[in-house]
């Protein structure tokens, strides 16, 4: 019986930490209460990001914004900081890893319908902004356009993530 009970403690204590939280009361609650060991990453994001699309003589052809459309929690998961969006729909993970200059982290952009992955650098400000940019990988344009994707035509996001909880501010006054 009580090889049963561990093993049932065991599996609950399983399913609880492998799983992310669903709402972002949620995770509010967690970064409270892990307020001491965050690293400045780790929190909920507003995401806005511009797309641009360019010719292939460089000319820019289109541009689309979409402001704050996404809410995103980025957490800490072994030596990597894992995104987990909360709000919004989208068909890519972001993970950060940190450098050897503060604020600066090494970016994976993971397409889980593409299988295909885009690498950058980000930037985070003291106020809470995280600044990044990449290119569309040619593996994910020929996904996204059936394998009828125009030959020098280039695409770039720009995302913008501005953090709203926890608050900067109040940990630094």
């Amino acid at each position: 019986m009580k090889t049963l009970i561990t093993v049932l403690f065991m599996f609950y204590s399983f399913c609880v930490f492998s799983q992310a939280f669903t709402t972002q009361s949620e995770w509010e609650a967690y970064f409270i209460s892990a307020t001491d060991k965050l690293d400045p990453i780790e929190g909920i994001w507003k995401i806005t990001s511009t797309m641009k699309i360019y010719n292939d003589n460089n000319q820019l052809i289109y541009t689309k914004n979409d402001t704050q459309i996404r809410t995103k929690v980025v957490y800490k998961l072994n030596n990597k900081f894992i995104s987990h969006t909360i709000v919004g729909n989208d068909s890519y993970v972001v993970m950060f890893s940190n450098t050897a200059t503060s604020n600066h982290y090494l970016v994976n952009i993971y397409n889980k319908n593409a299988f295909s992955t885009a690498k950058t650098t980000a930037t985070m400000t003291d106020s809470g902004l995280l600044e990044f940019s990449y290119e569309k990988p040619d593996d994910l344009m020929k996904y996204g356009s059936g394998g009828h994707h125009i030959i020098g035509t280039i695409i770039t996001f720009e995302h913008q993530w501005v953090k709203i909880y926890p608050n900067l501010q109040k940990k630094h006054p």
